[in-house]
């Protein structure tokens, strides 16, 4: 039961350059395992063995160093230890039509691909006896998607994420609003990872206790390779892959509300419909402010936040219906992807196709067979999500509201919004509208799709910026930075 360390009983015939990494590494194995290594038998012949290559090496000396260190554990060698550390990542969740979870199993590949051990942490094994195993197993990092496992109280009233080994991480797809219970009980060695830059922003101000917040969108997923769909055979104008809400259902939970918090959420309704490009913490601030409440702490602040949930949403689903609606009146087709759709009020309307919702996996070929790809924002207002991401990879155009990051990105001209009708610049990579007007966006989408010469170039393009920046190899890569400095 001992061939892992038959690396220890090199043959002496051995005759490539063994450099000193390589002994270090030899020492560290060693005394991390002496144990095993002396229950084997072979202490005293690999102990000798080496101590006859350092000495024909000229390394006498510092062999003896290393071995010496390595028995008083010395944080010179700690990076041997977290080199073999695995990491542990979350999954079996059902949220997103299982995008969480090919997120999990995606991020898992291409860091396995970088050499690190992964082991899922699976979601039917909470509370279990396997739970209870995994808190024993030491790890160089947890991650978690959305989660709030983390900060589960234990029957003995301690935290879970406290009982586990090594830096955790939750990667964030949402509002941070949604997570505030969760984010207000401080855990030690937690990491924020967020797909929109002012949602990091808001957590680092709000809640000052995690170790480290971090801008770090999702990747996307090439399908094109086994698809192969050349520009002109794509079947859809344009899709769109999100539900349907009717933000009118919303209108009653916000009526539930406590006095309060009811008058604050529709000064609040009223303002982010004036002003749509404000962040929710934004228009919180300045109801806050118009209404008189001063001297509000960061905790109150992020609870008051929390209990606008519902109008957010709201918001979200209004700005949603309005977008796809206006397209549909401006003469443009829509093809949806969930049955949801047959709620709306325009369901009917014969520019609209609705066909069945579609497993992650799946809605990613319905890019690759889509000229332009609609994304909604809203409410992400620094963010950069996987649908768009997946649509650069597949050569399908991006069509969305904009975010001080896609602007930043991927505008183009004097005012940031990207391709219009006639612009001839061989740049632009998306179309992005403003939610504060877009009566024009059926005119800009009809001469996009007119214009396949642009079109084309506009694909090719924000391909090449994906596979350069937003693939899961990618962020894989980006993980280990940040993993390497928060260690």
């Amino acid at each position: 039961g001992f061939d892992k360390y038959i690396i220890l009983l090199q043959d002496s015939g051995y005759k490539h350059e063994l450099y000193a990494d390589t002994y270090r590494l030899i020492a560290y194995v060693l005394s991390r395992y002496s144990e095993a290594i002396s229950e084997a038998g072979i202490m005293d012949e690999v102990r000798n063995a080496r101590d006859s290559e350092m000495a024909d090496a000229g390394l006498s000396d510092e062999w003896q160093q290393w071995l010496s260190s390595m028995e008083k554990r010395s944080e010179e060698y700690e990076f041997f230890e977290k080199g073999t550390l695995p990491i542990a990542i979350y999954h079996g969740m059902k949220e997103c039509q299982g995008a969480l979870n090919a997120f999990s199993e995606r991020f898992a590949a291409a860091l396995r691909r970088r050499g690190c051990g992964v082991i899922f942490w699976d979601n039917e094994a909470l509370g279990s006896e396997r739970m209870q195993q995994l808190m024993m197993l030491t790890y160089a990092a947890m991650i978690g998607f959305q989660s709030t496992t983390f900060s589960r109280r234990l029957k003995s009233g301690g935290l879970l994420g406290d009982m586990l080994s090594g830096v955790k991480f939750n990667f964030l797809f949402d509002h941070p609003i949604y997570l505030t219970n969760e984010f207000s009980v401080p855990v030690k060695h937690m990491h924020i990872l967020s797909q929109d830059e002012t949602y990091a922003e808001y957590v680092r101000e709000k809640f000052p206790h995690m170790e480290g917040v971090h801008h770090f969108p999702p990747a996307g997923v090439e399908e094109r390779e086994i698809l192969r769909f050349a520009q002109n055979d794509r079947i859809y104008d344009i899709t769109f892959i999100g539900t349907y809400n009717d933000y009118r259902q919303e209108f009653e939970k916000i009526r539930s509300l406590p006095p309060n918090y009811r008058r604050i959420a529709g000064k609040f309704l009223r303002r982010n419909r004036r002003y749509p490009n404000e962040r929710a913490e934004e228009v919180l601030e300045h109801v806050i402010e118009e209404m008189g409440y001063e001297g509000l702490s960061d905790e109150d602040f992020a609870q008051a936040l929390y209990a606008m949930g519902n109008v957010v949403r709201c918001l979200m689903y209004y700005y949603r219906e309005k977008v796809v609606r206006t397209l549909l009146d401006g003469g443009v087709d829509v093809d949806v992807f969930s049955r949801t759709w047959e709620a709306a009020p325009y369901a009917g309307h014969e520019r609209l196709h609705i066909h069945d919702e579609l497993p992650y996996e799946e809605s990613i070929s319905v890019m690759a067979k889509s000229r332009l790809t609609l994304n909604v924002m809203s409410w992400h207002k620094g963010g950069m999500t996987e649908r768009i991401a997946n649509a650069m990879l597949n050569l399908s155009v991006v069509v969305s509201d904009r975010t001080t990051y896609l602007v930043r990105e991927y505008g183009s001209g004097e005012d940031g919004l990207g391709y219009r009708p006639g612009d001839d610049r061989s740049d632009d990579m998306m179309l992005l509208f403003d939610l504060e007007d877009f009566r024009d966006l059926p005119d800009r989408v009809k001469a996009l799709l007119a214009d396949e010469k642009k079109r084309a170039s506009m694909a090719d393009t924000a391909y090449k910026e994906a596979k350069a920046h937003h693939t899961w190899d990618v962020r894989a890569r980006e993980f280990l930075e940040i993993l390497s400095l928060s260690s």
